[in-house]
């Protein structure tokens, strides 16, 4: 297996039966020559030979022929070695072991050698490595087989020592495989006519004699010649090749080794030449297949070279080598043409110049991933600048050139190829492709193809939209088209197809289809029919019929609806209530409708192309003057018009009408203006209703009297002329008392006529020109115009007087109301409107706070503004102590006065509240800022929380304790107040009949409605309820059939002075006696003293609460004294 063939075998056609025997002939004899050589070189026997040379021979032989040879020419040579055994007269057993030795040395280093070609080990290593390969194969591997079956046959048969017959055997056919086998393996007829051309014969006879003196000289001396003749070698190597370099050191070896046979030394046949000596010859035959494979890899690189060059300068697109900065290092004749520039403008001009920005980026890019090797090559799309300025399209494709050694990035390799016309024509193709599509799609128009050739229909989409049918299922056959046509339509479209293939008529039809769903839709279908050229010329036979249909279901509809709707249009104008009138554009009639006629007093024939100011004449309804017709202001502005507010129209016979109306141009498509229509409608009728509905938004439609938002507008006036001339005026604000008994107990019906005569009263205690108005439920406003203050709390005083005498009858009961007034007066200093109804509501306040039935007069300089302005600080404190849980809970005892219910103990709950230096807070300090300001409901909320919640299971440890705790006004008012005081008894450990809600005889009269539904609701849930403040009232005793309470709490006034005053204690006395004839059970307030108690034991009363039994505690302290006392203890 030569180098030139290791990859692969040699192939060729069966040769001749003649040139068939020629290679088996040779092997024969070859082989015969040099095994009797080497066996004479033996001399003597039972020994090795020295060199053997015939295997080497039958090696190169089997390499270099096919491989279907190789039996033949084993057999071949088995024989001659036979025959040059036999001939120095060994045995024949023994000369046909050595033979058989000799075969399994070239038969297996053969098989080896071609083992190693056909897995590629050969062909990947190159002519240099294989040959290396080979020789070291064959001088090793072969000799050592072949060494151990034939130095055993010759120790066997001749009494010799095994190894040293193995050794010589080695060495001999080692030596013989480095001296011949390069010869062999070499041998080419490209090599072997280089050879012997005469040039080379000349000069490679001048270097063999060359060889052959410097080994002959070695020899004379007593020196290695083949180390000698190496150097001489090595020339021939360069100016040579494989084949000559081997044929000239054997050649050389040879005459050397007959040198020295003349000369009577022995070199090769007395093995003093070691094995090391003669691979030294073999270098050189080395250093000529490196040559020449140099020799030839410089004629591939430079035809390779120029082919490049050829075909770069020849290439028909842009070519260039372009440096790692972007320069352009060689550029072809394409480019340059491409680009406008010369090749050397170019090389100055870096790639990055010359891009569009746009594209840079992108080109930038995929150069760094061509450099750090994620991509081998890359091609995109991109635009050159050329030399004139403008830019061309260009397809890219770029590759990167590495040094072969250290793999840097050398340079790139750049095709650029001219897309410019054919980007220009494909963009225009899209905007093209994108214009009909949306056109197409805009149009709802589907595209359709009948081709007769083939016989096949072509559908697009939307054909398949307007027949309702899959897209996926294709286009129908004809048979299936027809089948979706509606029945009546079928004949008709036929007909009309067929015509428009014979060419007679164009094929534009309207028909109806039947969606597989059964909805039948309108379709406008457009063809032209395509035939085939005949002589260049169109004319022939019809190929095809190509058209459009688009969906005109919608217009069928709209144009039927145009139809109905001006059927339907023209019956209600004559139908409608509101009168029309149309007119053309020289505003002369040309319609009226019924109502129209009746309010002109024209009729339709008689109005027919009279002027429209005499058909509608219209006046102005205070001056009687007439009014410009709307209709000639629209057609001037081409606007709609309206006519004034005011307008009456005067008919034909002299009636008249308040109308109303508007009139709108009609215009055409282009805007040219055919007339106007005028609508109006009679709203006489209305205007009277709209001038009572005005009346109506300024006054109360109880009482009559201005409503706040016109006495507010009044109350800006007189601001106004008081800040600007002095007028000076008094605003009083007047609230009832005890209106809500009235309104609770009698029904709204009593209160509302109570309203009105109160207001009645009130107007008729003011001058004319004063301004009362109602502002909202028992609230009245009296502005007094050019009144002092002083003189405003006369007339105020005397209001109130006259209110308190007006006794109020009302279902056989008589109920006395009160008023309080506060004034605010009206300077040149006066604030806004706002400011100023605050001002007289905070005397108002005032006047209720002193005791009712009284004139307050606001005073920025008095304590009613400071009282209110610390209420408003207190408010804003009550809402941060909320937040800082700064409430602390008081308890304070209500003991019991009878023997029988001394066991009990019973505590009532009190609040305090802590500022934010720490110090208490009395309730009266905040309590009334807390009730005007709507804060109460937080505060009762907080203290039942905290009982229930966080004192529970201690108040719930005391033996027979129950807890009182007072309900306010404000929370009884509360809609969500019930949901919670059930979730927190559900909550508590307290047992609900422990617990007593106290409400005031205020608050129930208050809120009635509320109170009676908590009270039955918690008494149900096991609560007890007592009326606290009980006899405060002018009612006290009706209540208590409509509430059936547990608790009589008698008010405080009636119990201080119980002792000294003998009504008080018949008053305690009488309040005591009905209680119990009630059940109810009786508490008396604001014990103070040991005579009062024992006047309250001598009446009966149950139980007493006053500083006399003890004062609040805080709660935590009253706990834990109970909690320090025995268990059985009877109380606190």
């Amino acid at each position: 297996m030569t180098p030139e063939t290791a990859a692969t075998s040699l192939t060729t056609l069966p040769p001749p039966a003649a040139a068939r025997w020629r290679p088996l002939l040779l092997a024969a004899v070859g082989f015969f020559v040099l095994a009797s050589a080497g066996i004479w070189l033996a001399r003597m026997p039972g020994n090795a030979a020295a060199l053997w040379l015939a295997n080497a021979f039958g090696l190169g032989l089997m390499l270099n022929r096919p491989r279907r040879e190789g039996p033949p020419l084993l057999a071949a040579m088995l024989a001659a070695n036979i025959l040059a055994n036999w001939l120095v007269r060994d045995q024949v057993g023994v000369s046909v072991l050595l033979s058989l030795a000799n075969l399994l040395e070239i038969g297996s280093t053969a098989v080896l050698l071609r083992l190693m070609a056909s897995q590629g080990a050969l062909a990947r290593s190159g002519a240099l490595a294989t040959f290396a390969l080979t020789l070291g194969v064959a001088a090793i591997v072969g000799p050592a087989l072949g060494g151990l079956v034939g130095a055993a046959v010759l120790s066997a048969a001749y009494d010799t020592r095994f190894s040293r017959v193995w050794w010589a055997w080695w060495n001999a056919g080692a030596l013989g495989m480095v001296m011949l086998l390069p010869l062999m393996v070499s041998a080419t007829r490209e090599r072997m006519r280089a050879t012997f051309r005469r040039q080379m014969i000349f000069r490679l006879a001048g270097l063999l004699a060359l060889c052959v003196a410097i080994g002959a000289a070695a020899v004379r001396a007593g020196h290695d010649p083949f180390v000698a003749m190496s150097l001489p070698l090595v020339v021939v190597a360069l100016v040579s090749n494989p084949f000559a370099t081997a044929l000239l050191m054997l050649v050389c070896m040879l005459a050397t080794e007959s040198l020295a046979l003349l000369a009577g030394v022995q070199f090769i046949a007395s093995r003093s030449v070691p094995l090391s000596g003669a691979l030294i010859m073999v270098f050189p035959i080395c250093i000529a297949f490196m040559t020449e494979q140099n020799r030839k890899g410089r004629a591939e690189l430079r035809s390779s070279e120029r082919r490049f060059r050829q075909a770069l300068e020849h290439s028909a697109i842009g070519m260039a080598l372009v440096g790692l900065d972007g320069r352009w290092q060689l550029v072809n004749r394409a480019m340059t043409d491409l680009l406008g520039y010369t090749a050397e403008e170019l090389r100055d001009l870096p790639f990055q110049q010359i891009t569009h920005p746009d594209d840079l980026a992108a080109d930038l890019h995929h150069l760094q991933l061509l450099l750090q090797g994620e991509i081998d090559t890359y091609r995109m799309e991109k635009r050159y600048r050329h030399k004139d300025g403008h830019y061309l399209w260009a397809l890219l494709a770029v590759s990167l050139v590495r040094d072969e050694h250290t793999g840097r990035p050398d340079h790139f390799i750049s095709q650029v190829e001219d897309i410019h016309l054919r980007k220009l024509a494909q963009e225009q193709m899209e905007q093209f492709a994108r214009r009909t599509q949306l056109a197409v799609e805009a149009g709802g128009v589907g595209i359709w193809e009948w081709d007769f050739t083939n016989a096949a229909i072509t559908w697009d989409a939307r054909m398949h939209a307007l027949h309702g049918t899959p897209l996926e299922l294709g286009a129908p056959t004809l048979a299936q088209w027809i089948a979706m046509l509606h029945p009546e339509d079928v004949s008709r479209v036929s007909t009309e197809m067929r015509q428009a293939i014979r060419g007679i008529q164009r094929f534009d039809t309207e028909y109806r289809v039947v969606r597989p769903t059964g909805e039948v839709r309108h379709v406008r279908a457009m063809a032209m029919v395509s035939r085939h050229e005949e002589g260049g010329r169109e004319g022939g036979m019809t190929r095809a019929l190509v058209g459009t249909n688009w969906d005109i279901t919608e217009q069928r509809r709209l144009t039927t609806q145009l139809y109905e709707e001006k059927e339907r249009l023209h019956i209600t104008l004559r139908s409608i209530g509101d009168a029309v009138i149309c007119t053309d554009r020289i505003m002369r009639v040309t319609f009226m409708n019924p109502i129209a006629e009746q309010l002109t007093g024209w009729s339709l024939d008689a109005a027919m192309g009279q002027p429209l100011e005499q058909v509608f004449r219209i006046v102005d309804e205070i001056t009687g003057g007439s009014i410009p017709s709307p209709v000639e202001q629209c057609l001037q502005t081409l606007r709609p018009a309206y006519l004034q507010e005011g307008a009456v129209l005067q008919s034909l016979t002299g009636e008249r009408h308040d109308v109303q109306d508007s009139a709108a141009p009609v215009l055409t498509n282009d805007g040219s203006v055919l007339g106007a229509v005028l609508v109006f409608q009679d709203i006489t009728t209305s205007r009277a209703l709209q001038r009572e509905l005005a009346h109506s938004a300024t006054h109360d439609a109880l009482t009559g009297l201005p409503n706040r938002a016109w006495f507010e507008k009044r109350l800006r006036e007189a601001s106004e002329n008081a800040r600007l001339h002095g007028h000076r005026a008094a605003l009083c604000f007047i609230d009832l008392d005890r209106f809500k008994i009235v309104n609770d107990t009698a029904g709204h019906g009593a209160g509302d006529v109570l309203l009105r005569e109160l207001g009645y009263v009130i107007r008729h205690h003011v001058r004319p020109d004063d301004l009362l108005a109602r502002l909202g439920g028992d609230e009245f406003a009296l502005l007094l115009k050019d009144c002092s203050v002083d003189h405003a709390e006369h007339v105020c005083q005397k209001v109130i007087d006259a209110i308190r005498e007006r006794r109020f009858p009302w279902d056989g009961r008589v109920y006395d109301v009160g008023a309080s007034i506060g004034i605010a007066a009206i300077d040149d200093d006066a604030p806004p409107v706002g400011e100023l109804m605050s001002r007289a509501d905070v005397a108002c306040y005032a006047a209720k706070a002193a005791g009712r039935n009284r004139v307050s007069v606001y005073r920025r300089d008095e304590s009613d503004a400071r009282r209110h302005h610390r209420e408003l600080e207190v408010a804003a404190g009550i809402h941060s102590a909320l937040d800082g849980n700064r409430f602390r809970l008081f308890a304070q005892e209500i003991r019991a006065l009878r023997p029988d219910q001394e066991h009990t103990c019973h505590i009532e709950i009190l609040v305090r509240m802590v500022d934010e230096q720490g110090a208490l807070i009395m309730p009266g300090a905040f309590i009334p800022a807390a009730e005007r300001y709507d804060l109460m409901g937080h505060i009762d909320r907080w203290v039942i929380r905290t009982v229930l919640h966080r004192y529970g299971d201690r108040l719930a440890a005391v033996p027979g304790l129950s807890v009182a705790i007072n309900l306010s006004a404000n929370s009884l008012g509360e809609p969500f107040l019930l949901p919670f005081l059930h979730a927190a008894l559900q909550d508590s450990v307290l047992p609900a009949h422990r617990i007593r809600l106290e409400i005031t005889e205020t608050a129930l009269i208050n809120n009635m409605a509320a109170a009676s539904r908590l009270v039955a609701e918690m008494r149900s849930a096991g609560c007890t309820v007592a009326l606290d403040d009980f006899g405060a009232g002018l009612s006290s005793f009706a209540y208590l059939k409509q509430f059936p309470v547990d608790f009589l709490k008698i008010d405080g006034s009636f119990i201080r002075h119980l002792a000294d005053n003998v009504v008080d204690r018949e008053i305690v006395s009488s309040i005591n006696d009905i209680g119990h004839r009630l059940g109810v059970r009786t508490v008396a307030e604001s014990v103070e003293n040991e005579q009062t108690l024992n006047a309250l034991r001598a009446i009966g009363v149950d139980y007493a609460q006053g500083y006399v039994i003890g004062r609040p505690m805080p709660l935590e302290a009253f706990l834990d004294i109970c909690e320090s006392q025995p268990a059985d203890a009877p109380d606190a």
